[in-house]
């Protein structure tokens, strides 16, 4: 990946952007089981800051909100942190 899009405009990380590299940043919920103090809070904030491209919008006890290209990565980051994480799902009628 050497372009991603990041509030509308293309950003060039290895040297040619073209359009069809670009990849939006989605906003996704995460429910995470095992959170349960505010340690737990800071831990999983530090994961989450480590994922590559990854904004962390809200952290709080069993749940974070993040802005991701993908948000397998942030499952990954937590369960490699210790905890179980899965995106939370959105009905609609």
């Amino acid at each position: 990946m050497s372009c991603i899009e990041l509030w509308g405009k293309r950003i060039d990380i290895a040297g040619s952007c073209e359009r069809n590299q670009i990849q939006r940043m989605s906003e996704v919920t995460l429910n995470i089981d095992g959170m349960h103090c505010g340690a737990c809070v800071k831990r999983v904030t530090q994961a989450l800051q480590h994922i590559p491209g990854a904004e962390v919008l809200e952290v709080r006890i069993g749940a974070a909100r993040v802005k991701t290209q993908n948000p397998a990565l942030a499952v990954a980051a937590l369960a490699k942190a210790g905890y179980t994480a899965r995106q939370e799902t959105r009905e609609t009628s």
